[in-house]
């Protein structure tokens, strides 16, 4: 993404779900997982992020990006905070935003 320090991380809502989509610098075959935790109003997206192991790569430096989807959220206004963890390391705030969910479409 030209112009942009990275990680970006976009939060965007949608009727009963939400998605969030992170660019970062990318690693040998970059693997991602994800976690979710829910309370009342709240929702922690938890990554872990890291080369693959087994692949043979290059040195060139590349962008990725991963992302999911976040489904079966009742209507209404969620603080959203996104950490993400490099490898066996622990997890490290990334970003946070209010996203709005819309009722499911009828």
């Amino acid at each position: 993404m030209a112009g942009e320090r990275l990680p970006v991380v976009r939060v965007l809502g949608a009727p009963a779900a939400f998605a969030v989509q992170v660019t970062r610098p990318a690693f040998c075959a970059t693997l991602a997982e994800a976690a979710v935790s829910r309370a009342p109003g709240e929702i922690a997206v938890v990554t872990r992020v890291g080369g693959n192991p087994a692949a043979l790569c290059t040195g060139e430096p590349f962008v990725v990006e991963y992302g999911g989807l976040v489904t079966g959220l009742a209507a209404g206004r969620y603080r959203v905070r996104v950490y993400e963890a490099v490898g066996d390391g622990p997890a490290g705030f990334l970003s946070s935003a209010n996203v709005t969910i819309l009722p499911p479409a009828t």
